[in-house]
């Protein structure tokens, strides 16, 4: 992921986001190796902007125009390549308020930076 740095301004979190994610969806890499660097560090971003948005907005209290950014986000996913049912899933989540994704995302999220910890330390 680091090796995008120059395409695009991903953070050391949004990094563990997009690799999480894709250990969880590696169609979401096997469909991105097919492009150019600059092509799959523009999607990598998208990915990694919907991935925050997930992590850093409760589901209950998601506020209208955050809401509207966030489908702005799938709506572009799905034009550059993302497989649309994924995507759809992850809006849905959003739009009918299921705090079960939250709480996926979060213990995804903490054992990620654990095992991150331990690789660090080691």
């Amino acid at each position: 992921m680091g090796a995008y740095k120059h395409f695009v301004d991903l953070d050391d979190a949004q990094i563990a986001l997009l690799v999480e994610a894709i250990t969880a969806y590696p169609h979401l890499w096997n469909a991105c190796e097919q492009f150019s660097e600059r092509f799959q560090a523009w999607r990598l971003q998208i990915l990694a902007d919907m991935l925050v948005f997930l992590q850093k907005e409760s589901v209950d209290s998601v506020i209208p125009q955050r809401e509207k950014e966030f489908h702005k986000l799938c709506k572009e996913a799905v034009e550059i390549g993302f497989e649309s049912s994924w995507v759809e899933e992850i809006r849905q989540h959003v739009v009918a308020r299921d705090p079960k994704l939250g709480e996926d995302i979060a213990q995804r999220q903490i054992d990620e930076n654990s095992k991150r910890y331990d690789y660090l330390t080691s």
